[in-house]
């Protein structure tokens, strides 16, 4: 078992698992809002992007109901 441990750490491949997680959620047709336990908005992606027609660099730390008030439940 440690040479599992040790060929994990050796070949980086813990670093893989948030590139393709990343690259994943960028290619989802479906918008996708990430908050934080404040609920302040931690991630979105493309599709999100498009359909709020907001940037990201503009609502990432927002509070998620400053950003979607527009948009009631």
């Amino acid at each position: 078992m440690p040479g599992l441990f040790r060929a994990l750490f050796h070949f980086r491949l813990f670093e893989v698992v948030p590139v393709a997680r990343n690259r994943v959620i960028e290619q989802m047709r479906d918008g996708m809002l990430v908050l934080d336990a404040q609920t302040r908005i931690a991630d979105l992606n493309g599709a999100a992007q498009e359909l709020l027609c907001i940037a990201r660099s503009k609502v990432i730390g927002r509070e998620i109901t400053q950003v979607l008030g527009a948009y009631p439940i």
